[in-house]
């Protein structure tokens, strides 16, 4: 071939080749990605864990007989309220030659009675416990070692829908198991396994936005809407749920924060809101 008819279709082919690159070049520069976007709100957020807890009562008063006998019979049915004093069973005190009454056996504090199914005609000594009183019953948690300055008394408790606040918290860590103890009252049946949600942090007036908008996993940011192109922000967050997420630094109020088709997006790519 022609040495000048292959410069020339050289030079051709480079200037169609780069035709076309200059137009997917061009394509990709005016592609533009649906997105969804959110203002900010302010309100407050919590993180709470869940533990698993046992229902204990304190004390556990054993009822003891003041004399040996044989066991009668109860005064009292199981998980009623008795009060000091009041007759909770008898015992029969006879002995060959001798005629006794009954002998009553008392309740030696006040609270519930946990019976101990001793049958009639059992021989029982002071030694023998015939019954348990015990107090107010209370949930025990082990709460782990990382929460022991966010745990307060007085502080939240939330048990099957009820409430219940903290009105006892160990001052130490169990060097075993890096736990603390906390307890507070509950109705509820002593020795039950209970599952228990904690509060461990809470912020009032927080920065809001939708946990989607989030990305990054040691270094967070967001994209927000500029002028129809999407910017990202670092940003710093505080408590982080499934639907919130807390912001401490780097977006204001009036930012529209882009929370769906973030996920593909880089910084300075044009974009369009949908509904």
């Amino acid at each position: 071939m022609d040495i000048r008819k292959l410069t020339v279709l050289l030079v051709a082919l480079s200037m169609f080749q780069g035709c076309r690159k200059s137009k997917t070049v061009e394509a990709q520069e005016e592609r533009v990605i649906p997105v969804g976007v959110a203002l900010p709100r302010t309100g407050s957020i919590e993180e709470a864990i869940t533990l698993t807890g046992v229902i204990l009562a304190d004390p556990m008063t054993p009822v003891l007989p003041d004399v040996p006998g044989k066991f009668i019979r109860y005064t009292v049915s199981e998980g009623q309220r008795v009060r000091k004093g009041q007759v909770v069973a008898y015992l029969d005190r006879r002995m060959p030659g001798m005629d006794y009454r009954q002998y009553p056996v008392e309740a030696p504090a006040s609270g519930r009675i946990h019976l101990l199914n001793i049958p009639s005609g059992q021989m029982v000594s002071p030694q023998s416990p015939v019954a348990q009183i015990y107090g107010r019953p209370y949930i025990q948690l082990k709460v782990p070692g990382i929460y022991f300055e966010s745990i307060k008394v007085g502080d939240v408790i939330r048990v099957d829908g009820r409430t219940a606040r903290i009105y006892y918290k160990s001052s130490l860590l169990d060097p075993m198991t890096s736990t603390f103890e906390v307890r507070a009252h509950i109705e509820d049946v002593v020795g039950r396994m209970v599952d228990a949600r904690l509060v461990v942090r809470r912020a009032e007036n927080a920065l809001l936005v939708p946990t989607s908008a989030v990305l990054g996993v040691e270094t967070k940011s967001v994209f927000v809407l500029k002028d129809g192109v999407a910017k990202r922000r670092v940003v710093k967050v505080g408590i982080s749920r499934e639907d919130w997420t807390q912001i401490l630094e780097g977006l204001g109020p009036n930012d529209t924060v882009i929370t769906l088709g973030n996920r593909n997006l880089v910084d300075g790519m044009k974009v369009r809101v949908v509904k």
